[in-house]
């Protein structure tokens, strides 16, 4: 997961550079504030780490990060920004393509810890994301699988799952 995350995080600091020397060719140090969302993943696993760097190359900028699951409306000036990680955007917003998102299915050692190997799916406390989320690719794989099988702990956050899962509570799709 960290070398899949390196790489979308080098394409993202990339884009920034691109940007950074755009606006050095005009001549003018930007300033002002910028309000980004994104979901708690990606600004804990992909932004945070570049905006440091960020800060000291654009010092008069400030930046408001918003950390939802909610769909921005960039139009009502929601955000100026907005991450999300999706394969097709909707039609009157332009994404870009950063890298792919593989999942697999994970759990802690402590918690695997005395149960059978393979651990049957019927067997293991799952955690999952809540209906908030039925669009994500986790919720649909899990129902699409294993229909009947009702969650252990629901989340509304990918991050508060993966952190179940450290935790040794359970099992869970992931990333």
């Amino acid at each position: 997961m960290a070398l899949a995350l390196a790489g979308h995080a080098e394409r993202i600091e990339d884009q920034l550079q691109e940007a950074r020397d755009s606006v050095l060719k005009n001549g003018s140090e930007p300033g002002g504030v910028v309000r980004i969302t994104t979901t708690d993943t990606i600004l804990h696993g992909l932004l945070l780490p570049l905006l440091g760097e960020f800060a000291r190359a654009y010092p008069r900028i400030d930046l408001e990060l918003v950390a939802s699951n909610a769909i921005a409306n960039l139009s009502r000036r929601d955000a100026d920004i907005a991450f999300r990680a999706t394969r097709k955007p909707p039609g009157h917003l332009v994404g870009s393509r950063l890298g792919t998102i593989k999942a697999a299915l994970f759990g802690a050692s402590a918690y695997l810890a005395g149960r059978p190997v393979p651990l049957a799916p019927e067997d293991a406390d799952w955690i999952a994301l809540d209906e908030s989320l039925a669009e994500h690719p986790s919720v649909k794989w899990r129902h699409a699988r294993f229909p009947r099988l009702l969650p252990k702990y629901r989340c509304n956050s990918v991050l508060s799952v993966a952190g179940a899962v450290v935790s040794g509570l359970g099992k869970a799709v992931g990333a």
